[in-house]
């Protein structure tokens, strides 16, 4: 026996029926300002959509793993690339630099090796140390961000409860 809110075809089509809903909700809120909608009312009629399954379900489809720590790994890019951006006009804005040079700079510390050239005035030091202390953060959430979803399906296969 499947519990409620399991993986299963008629789960997934729901979960897509409650996705049109919320963003047809959300949309008419944002147009007309409505902020008395009866959203969260029709809301809480439907299950919220969970980002991971239950122990009591089985694993999602191999597809469907996939395709979630491709999710995943679209956001770590996407963490990262706006985390080196802000590098970049950090360190062209205190320290001057070239945008090569700012690259290197921001793409060493958030990769955990440390920054190439040495600032020289007291905005870009006050800058690269606290991009520093951002970028060792930005380094271990990036990597929870991609390991999550393994290590997710590594314990759920085997604390999966199955019914005989």
């Amino acid at each position: 026996m499947i519990s409620q809110g399991c993986y299963t075809q008629e789960w997934a089509e729901e979960n897509v029926r409650i996705l049109v809903l919320q963003r047809i909700i959300e949309t008419g809120q944002a147009l007309w300002g409505d902020t008395s909608s009866d959203g969260p009312r029709l809301m809480s009629k439907h299950r919220r959509r969970r980002m991971y399954e239950s122990k009591y379900c089985a694993p999602i489809p191999r597809a469907h793993f996939i395709r979630r720590l491709f999710i995943h790994f679209l956001a770590a890019i996407g963490l990262l690339a706006a985390s080196l951006l802000v590098g970049m006009v950090g360190y062209e804005h205190f320290e001057h630099l070239a945008w090569r040079d700012a690259f290197i700079n921001s793409a060493m510390l958030l990769g955990g090796m440390g920054p190439v050239n040495v600032p020289k005035s007291d905005g870009g030091k006050v800058f690269a140390g606290i991009y520093a202390l951002y970028a060792g953060l930005v380094f271990l959430i990036v990597l929870a961000i991609v390991l999550t979803p393994v290590i997710h399906r590594v314990l759920h296969t085997f604390h999966w409860e199955v019914d005989d």
